[in-house]
């Protein structure tokens, strides 16, 4: 790794640790004011706003592979032209999803189910989260200029100033006003707003020569080009939600609302560790596509296996402390609820998880060689798949928790087969690379696993203590061991001289 990529990975571990803060009392606040039907609400209406993102990713996934090449290639009228297009079509398309997405908010109660006790505050909160949609779709064309820079820090440094922002917000207002779900979707609203507003600072300050609001630059072929190359990656988003965006929208409608309170508190550890390894894999991204700009395959690789090797190091950590520790972890966090029923979902969420997130980094070669046809067209036969299996496993069962065992089960086995075939293989095939290159360091990924688990349970059962002093003794004992473990088993001795040497340098500066 360079100095770059090491800066930009020590400020996204900085934002992720104060993301899982923020998520973490969220939700306690949530479940003990309200109860854990409102966290199920409140994760459905995400899941909403993540089907509407597909109609957005169409435009907007592709936006910084274009601005990017444009921009090394020294190309400034082909820069303007991508970024105005862009912009144009993002306040088109913003205004006009606002209005089938109203008339989803007003009607509501026709797509899911709604206590009687809710019903109102479901519906401004479904109502904020997607007004909270379309500001974001407005400002998605300023969030490019750290990505091409390669400044990622500073995209963390906004995250940390966003997510501090939200729970402000709503530790104000469930301390001060009546208790009310929607007020969760209002912080996150005043977040996306102060985001905005730093990336449009960031545009200017790092891409001078972007000249934005410019319709001269306006060129319909551009958004054509855009479209067309991300429609694959709206097929991708489809199959996401299919394979695993829908579980809680099945939990709602074929085992209840409860069931599904139940379902999302469970999924909230792993879904937090979906998106933590992918932004760390977010951090080699720009270098990978600055290498292959540069048509330098030997580079590409090498920053894949780093991605790889990262992510292993950061996955072996959490996901020892989730597997030894998540017992006392619900038991305190959610004490309201059965701990047992929780980890079990907890980890059979996050077992698929352990292969697939640490060679996250390869869909970017999907995105780099505009080859997104495969991996949206492999994607969509797998979720649907996945759906067929799932309706007919529960049609089979009637246990509300052999249900729910069987929603987050059978993702999981999809994303093992994945993480395990399609991805190292077409990944090396895209690149012109061995097709084992990519299972070289998934072997110390598997080993790394087994090896931090075993020894983190040994010490666990040396550790009695109980309550919060108890977890935290634990936790830091479990994350020390397994960092160690993780240092010894994923990295060479080169790549420990190198990341030694640099961050020591960071440290310094």
């Amino acid at each position: 790794m360079n100095n770059r990529n090491v800066k930009n990975l020590m400020a996204r571990i900085v934002s992720m640790a104060l993301q899982l803060v923020v998520t973490w009392v969220v939700t306690r606040i949530l479940v003990e004011a309200i109860g854990s039907d409102a966290n199920g609400y409140f994760q459905m209406s995400n899941d909403f706003v993540n089907y509407a993102t597909i109609l957005s990713i169409a435009l907007n996934s592709m936006g910084s592979r274009f601005i990017t090449m444009a921009y090394y290639q020294k190309d400034s009228r082909e820069l303007n032209k991508y970024y105005n297009s862009l912009l144009y079509g993002d306040i088109f398309l913003a205004v006009a999803m606002a209005i089938p997405l109203l008339i989803i908010c007003l009607n509501l109660n026709q797509f899911i189910t709604i206590s009687d006790e809710y019903a109102s505050d479901v519906k401004v909160l479904f109502g904020v989260m997607f007004f909270n949609f379309c500001v974001n779709i407005f400002g998605t064309v300023f969030s490019t200029a750290t990505f091409i820079k390669n400044r990622i820090d500073l995209d963390s440094y906004r995250i940390i100033e966003c997510h501090l922002i939200k729970l402000v917000v709503i530790y104000i207002l469930f301390k001060f006003l009546p208790a009310r779900v929607y007020y969760v979707a209002v912080g996150t609203l005043a977040g996306t707003i102060i985001m905005i507003i730093r990336n449009a600072h960031y545009t200017k300050l790092l891409v001078p020569e972007a000249k934005l609001f410019k319709r001269e630059y306006l060129d319909f072929e551009c958004i054509k080009e855009l479209t067309a190359s991300g429609a694959w990656n709206s097929v991708t988003r489809i199959s996401s939600v299919l394979l695993g965006g829908l579980d809680l929208l099945i939990a709602n409608q074929l085992v209840g609302s409860t069931a599904m309170g139940v379902l999302s508190i469970a999924k909230t550890i792993p879904k937090y560790f979906l998106s933590s390894m992918s932004t760390v894999a977010s951090v080699f991204a720009p270098s990978l596509l600055i290498n292959y700009a540069k048509k330098d395959t030997e580079k590409i690789v090498k920053t894949v296996y780093d991605s790889i090797n990262v992510n292993s190091f950061f996955c072996g950590i959490v996901v020892t402390i989730l597997c030894v520790l998540g017992r006392r972890i619900f038991i305190l966090w959610t004490p309201s609820q059965d701990a047992g029923i929780l980890l079990e979902l907890a980890v059979i969420s996050i077992v698929g998880m352990m292969l697939l997130m640490p060679i996250e980094i390869i869909w970017t070669i999907f995105t780099a060689t505009n080859k997104l046809k495969i991996s949206s067209i492999y994607l969509l036969a797998e979720s649907i798949v996945t759906i067929g299996i799932e309706f007919l496993l529960l049609s089979m069962v009637d246990n509300t928790v052999q249900k729910l065992i069987i929603i987050a089960g059978t993702s999981t086995v999809m994303e093992i087969i994945r993480s395990l075939t399609f991805m190292p293989i077409v990944g090396a095939h895209l690149l012109k690379v061995p097709y084992i290159t990519f299972y070289k360091p998934l072997i110390r990924v598997a080993i790394n696993y087994s090896v931090t688990i075993a020894v983190s349970i040994l010490i666990n059962n040396m550790i009695t203590i109980e309550g919060w002093a108890g977890f935290g003794i634990s936790a830091i004992a479990i994350a020390i061991v397994s960092a160690c473990l993780s240092w010894c088993i994923v990295f060479n001795k080169e790549e420990k001289t190198r990341i030694k040497s640099m961050v020591l340098k960071r440290i310094r500066r």
